[in-house]
């Protein structure tokens, strides 16, 4: 977890200290070549600020523009970019995005404390590993596209358990953890569809190094940089 949003969890710091929503940006489904995979996230502010890259320059600033009505609607939407074609002349110009991207566009608001990033900063700092199950299309009224869910993961034995039973996602948010990679799945509840994404986070990896020489002083930036957590005994 830690490398797909330390940059997102040093945001939400600052987040906290403004009353300004923001529109978190992200991949849910890729294919073919793409700068970034699904799980990674950007968050955009309302003057177009940028924190984080998805496409590596290909299509940010037009995610920028797509995040307006976002913003004046709280409406969540996904946009999908096609950078296969030879002869498309908008997308690609030879900077290595030569596949298919899906991003989800979802509202996050200063009076619901940024939810979800909230409760992916908060797992992250209590080094919990859970399942963020986010909907982007629905029919059913309680489960609207943008809606996102945070379930934490226990461990018993050699068995993984997800909290909150009474959630109806928890079976496909299972099947997430024991596959270890992000995926959509589709869900018909009362004859009403949701499609949904989830994504497994696992708090950041520890580092224990013994003694506090110089040689130590490359290793702990270069384990720091990778976004671990880290602890020195001299």
């Amino acid at each position: 977890m830690a490398n797909k949003i330390n940059h997102l969890i040093d945001a939400y710091r600052q987040l906290n200290q403004q009353t300004e929503n923001c529109v978190l940006a992200t991949i849910i489904e890729t294919s073919g070549s793409t700068y970034q995979k699904a799980g990674a996230r950007m968050l955009i502010t309302k003057a177009g600020e940028l924190i984080g890259l998805l496409g590596g320059g290909c299509f940010e600033r037009d995610l920028v523009e797509q995040a307006l009505p976002v913003f004046e609607t709280g409406t969540a939407k996904t946009v999908f970019y096609d950078m296969r074609s030879p002869d498309d002349v908008i997308w690609g110009l030879g900077l290595g995005c030569n596949g298919a991207v899906r991003v989800l566009l979802q509202l996050l608001k200063a009076e619901d404390n940024f939810s979800p990033l909230n409760s992916i900063a908060v797992a992250a700092q209590a080094n919990v590993t859970g399942v963020l199950v986010t909907i982007f299309e629905s029919e059913h009224v309680n489960f609207p596209a943008g809606h996102s869910h945070f379930l934490p993961v226990s461990t018993a034995g050699n068995r993984q358990l997800l909290s909150y039973d009474h959630f109806p996602f928890t079976t496909s948010a299972l099947k997430t953890v024991l596959q270890q990679k992000p995926r959509i799945e589709m869900h018909v509840i009362n004859g009403q569809v949701i499609k949904a994404f989830y994504d497994l986070l696992q708090p950041p990896l520890r580092l224990l190094v013994i003694g506090a020489g110089t040689d130590a002083i490359p290793l702990v930036q270069c384990a720091k940089a990778l976004g671990w957590r880290i602890t020195v005994i001299d």
